[in-house]
């Protein structure tokens, strides 16, 4: 049964109760009628438990072709290969486009920071991009996600514009509904402008049931933007029920199969701001949005741009840096300003500058410090 739906449907207690007023009623009929009824209920009974009529009769071929149609099929390897290998419980995906050359840079600099991946094997973590497919509506339908000839990008039946992003997400979970590894957990969403620290996610993850959970940055009563880079003016309220940023999230498994099942059944509707609406497709379902506002830090474009270094917003005063070493992501950042961030982080555990040695300094956790520096080394 569906865990995050009501449970509403007939249990075996009042299968049993229905059967003791069938026999009740059985028993004022003539005893002949009675006896033609019972065996009538018994072939009936037998059909449908799929029992042969006679014990020592073999199945017949057709039975058994029928039995073997009913057989599960094991999933498709559609995933990169790291996802598949023992103790990986962390499925990171990131929505890129399907022109590789023009993601070529962004995707170097998470391959040699947090994405590389001896770093994500080390915390037990793997990486998936998605992308769409070009000139969707004039080629004929994807009948599976397949992972392209990289071994790195999964591609997904669903248009590739930035407009489509709902679309292409809303085909990633049915994809990982459908195909990711037995051992995934945790499902986490990354924009490829984040730079995650690994360790501060394991941390938090650590703390929190994988059932029926999304963690992130979250956002309540967001208005809907009818301009602009988010602007939808198909949703008809005026607020977004609440819903995780986009710069990085974590979903418990139960909840992206639920939601990708869902999508593939063609129950929910793919809209602009994609992040918002996975808010509006587990509104009234059972699901527990977990904050941690100060870990993963959104930020804003400056003048439409994306930060180049990591901000002051994020290092500008002794307090904001002690914060910075408990955070799980920043956002909005160049290539350049990841490798920064990253590089940092590795010599001091800090995305900030790295304090200058003397009485006034701030001391580096020296664990932080080691772990990190495994990290940057690819352990």
């Amino acid at each position: 049964m569906d865990p995050l739906l009501p449970k509403h449907f007939p249990t075996a207690s009042r299968f049993r109760r229905t059967l003791s007023h069938a026999a009740h009623r059985i028993a004022f009929l003539h005893p002949w009628c009675a006896l033609g009824v019972l065996a009538l209920v018994a072939f009936m009974a037998l059909a449908s438990l799929n029992v042969p009529m006679v014990a020592d009769e073999a199945p017949s071929a057709a039975v058994l072709a029928s039995a073997q149609a009913r057989e599960p099929v094991p999933a498709a390897r559609v995933f990169p290969a790291p996802c598949y290998e023992p103790g990986i419980d962390t499925l990171v995906v990131i929505p890129m486009t399907a022109d590789l050359a023009k993601t070529r840079r962004v995707r170097a600099a998470l391959q040699q920071t947090w994405a590389s991946p001896a770093v994500l094997r080390s915390h037990h973590m793997c990486l998936a991009y998605i992308v769409g497919r070009a000139n969707a509506t004039a080629r004929p339908p994807l009948r599976a996600p397949r992972l392209l000839g990289d071994g790195a990008h999964v591609e997904v039946d669903a248009a590739d514009g930035y407009l489509e992003l709902s679309e292409k997400m809303g085909a990633a979970y049915a994809a990982i509904a459908a195909h990711a590894p037995a051992g995934v957990q945790w499902i986490v969403k990354a924009d490829g402008d984040t730079l995650v620290f690994p360790r501060a996610l394991r941390r938090t993850l650590a703390g929190i049931a994988p059932r029926r959970a999304l963690v992130g940055h979250k956002y309540a009563s967001n208005r809907v933007m009818r301009t602009g880079a988010w602007a939808n003016t198909v949703y008809p309220g005026d607020t977004y029920p609440t819903y995780m940023a986009g710069a990085g999230f974590a979903a418990s498994r139960d909840v992206v199969e639920w939601v990708g099942k869902q999508y593939a059944g063609g129950w929910l509707r793919a809209m602009p701001n994609e992040d918002a609406m996975l808010g509006v497709w587990v509104a009234g379902a059972h699901v527990d949005q977990v904050a941690r506002n100060d870990q993963f830090l959104p930020l804003l474009s400056k003048h439409g741009r994306k930060h180049a270094t990591v901000p002051d917003t994020v290092c500008g005063d002794g307090k904001k840096q002690q914060r910075a070493r408990e955070l799980v992501l920043l956002h909005s950042l160049t290539p350049e300003a990841i490798e920064q961030g990253w590089a940092r982080y590795a010599e001091c555990g800090s995305p900030c500058a790295c304090p200058a040695a003397g009485p006034a300094a701030i001391p580096a956790a020296p664990a932080r410090v080691s772990d990190a520096a495994s990290e940057e080394r690819g352990r």
